[in-house]
């Protein structure tokens, strides 16, 4: 995973998910629970979809003098995946988990454990979904993505991409934190709108990060 694949970043979404990244961080949002301040976020790699109105990044995480990682500098990483409903409108991120690097010495070897899961296990991954029709909807079922992010047909046949109108109301999977549960009888475990989703901080964004979307 030397030579990972890339696509050209938009200046301005740089520092947006930069800006969003710090801005969690101060909120103690999520995994970005550092204090605010003391990580130096970057974005290691972006990826769109053809219309560019999906997104998913890599973010390193560079910190020093890290007691956690007993180094003197120690770059660890999350993602961040989201959505915008026009090429002007600002992208709304979630936090993306499946894979977070810790205490790596450089952001190469960082992208090459990115790498190994995004480009070769990804598919594989299994993550419980709410079955949306049929004789079984609204249960939980285990089952893979079953792409790569560098495969075709991710950014449109992979269930991560398909909104949940059973156990939500029409939420993609990762807008969903967890799911409650409900019982029909004393064994069929089923979900009706029972999704809570993410509580995202609100984000005052500045000018001149807006006026870049106009």
């Amino acid at each position: 995973y030397e030579y990972i694949p890339r696509q050209k970043m938009e200046y301005r979404d740089s520092v947006f998910l930069v800006y969003t990244a710090e801005q969690y961080n101060n909120a103690r949002f999520s995994v970005f629970n550092d204090p605010p301040g003391r990580p130096h976020f970057t974005v290691a790699r972006v990826f769109y979809n053809s219309d560019k109105t999906k997104i998913l990044a890599w973010m390193a995480i560079e910190i020093d003098s890290d007691s956690d990682c007993r180094k003197d500098k120690s770059y660890s990483g999350t993602g961040l995946i989201g959505f915008k409903d026009s090429i002007t409108h600002l992208w709304k991120l979630y936090p993306f988990l499946n894979i977070q690097p810790v205490c790596f010495d450089s952001i190469p070897q960082l992208l090459n454990q990115f790498g190994q899961y995004y480009f070769d296990k990804m598919k594989n991954h299994k993550m419980y979904k709410i079955v949306q029709s049929g004789i079984n909807r609204g249960k939980y079922e285990s089952k893979a993505y079953s792409y790569n992010l560098n495969a075709d047909g991710f950014w449109d046949k992979c269930w991560l991409w398909q909104r949940d109108t059973v156990g939500s109301n029409n939420l993609y999977p990762f807008q969903v934190n967890s799911y409650g549960s409900g019982y029909v009888g004393d064994t069929i475990y089923v979900c009706n709108k029972c999704a809570n989703p993410y509580e995202v901080p609100t984000i005052v964004y500045p000018d001149s990060i807006l006026n870049m979307y106009k």
